[in-house]
């Protein structure tokens, strides 16, 4: 933990020049653009408690009593969002963007939509024992079969690529978090690699790793393939 502190104070210098050159642009500070999604030429946010489309020159009110910070996701011809419902409770809805039809698939606390494909939606919700951090359990919810599956526990981000379901980790300091492949399903879990931060290029994962000893902290950069073989260093300027 020593280590870790004193490579934070170093990464909030360098993240953002020598280290980030070449292959590599993530950055650990990026921040989330919350409530928003782009479908064609639309885009879909939250705002004051509203679900608003933007069509360009013309702007509708979809919902209300919409939870911004609790994510929002599309797939096929629906949106999937977080709102409040009857008597306190929270919903984790479902809208058609050809009907306007809005429908409460289920609801619970602290719920969160990660992603969606398919007949399949990945959300999350905040152990008790997790309020503080942040950390949420991830589920799949399968339209079809009204279920829902535990994938796994603490979760940060899901990313949809290829035909499989990537999370890594939810971490509060700088440190490398396992990354984890998935079927749609939520079954298939696997572990990929371990990483500070990670993208997909080309077919293959583009990632950054940190090590210490004692005093001394490096970044070094690895690309695999999608199924964690295959590991090479990179360059700088590669």
């Amino acid at each position: 933990m020593k280590n870790i502190n004193r490579f934070k104070k170093f990464m909030c210098v360098t993240l953002t020049g020598i280290l980030l050159a070449g292959s590599l642009s993530l950055s650990v500070f990026a921040k989330e653009k919350m409530g928003h999604l782009t479908i064609g030429n639309d885009e879909y946010y939250i705002k004051n408690s509203k679900l608003v489309v933007d069509k360009g020159q013309n702007k509708q009110i979809l919902d209300k009593k919409v939870y911004r910070n609790r994510g929002i996701s599309g797939a096929g011809n629906y949106v999937f969002y977080v709102k409040r419902t009857k008597f306190g409770k929270q919903g984790l809805c479902r809208l058609n963007l050809t009907t306007k039809k809005k429908k409460v698939l289920f609801t619970g606390k602290k719920l969160y939509v990660f992603n969606a494909i398919g007949n399949y939606v990945y959300y999350g919700n905040t152990p008790a024992d997790q309020e503080r951090w942040g950390a949420r359990n991830l589920y799949v919810y399968d339209l079809t079969a009204k279920s829902k599956t535990l994938m796994t526990k603490m979760v940060g981000e899901v990313k949809i690529v290829g035909e499989k379901i990537y999370t890594i980790e939810h971490k509060t300091d700088v440190r490398n978090s396992k990354v984890y492949s998935f079927n749609f399903d939520g079954s298939g879990k696997k572990k990929i690699i371990e990483a500070l931060d990670y993208e997909f290029k080309n077919d293959r994962i583009y990632y950054r790793v940190v090590s210490c000893d004692g005093d001394k902290c490096i970044l070094e950069k690895y690309s695999c393939k999608v199924d964690g073989s295959d590991v090479k260093k990179v360059k700088d300027g590669r």
